[in-house]
């Protein structure tokens, strides 16, 4: 797993977690509900599941910059989308 994590970090941080959206977002939905949960909650939930790939290669690989930039991409366009989803949906 190391070494898969460590050949090819760009493709990892970058396209693995596309699919992971969509597993994050089904996951929160279905056990938690995700209008019942606060914005905050949600956002944790749904974001440390979605980076996933990154958070692994993060810590286990010495290629952490390209893991770390794919997090904060992510992760900043995961958090403007999802405010906004939930901020006109769940009233």
């Amino acid at each position: 797993m190391k070494k898969f994590f460590g050949n090819y970090p760009a493709s990892i941080s970058m396209i693995l977690p596309i699919p992971w959206a969509y597993v994050s977002l089904l996951l929160t939905d279905k056990i938690f509900s995700v209008c019942s949960l606060t914005i905050a909650l949600v956002v944790m939930l749904s974001f440390s599941i979605f980076i996933l790939p990154n958070w692994i290669g993060l810590f286990i690989t010495d290629k952490r910059f390209e893991y770390f930039i794919g997090g904060l991409f992510w992760g900043i366009g995961w958090t403007v989308g999802l405010v906004a989803y939930v901020g006109m949906d769940c009233r």
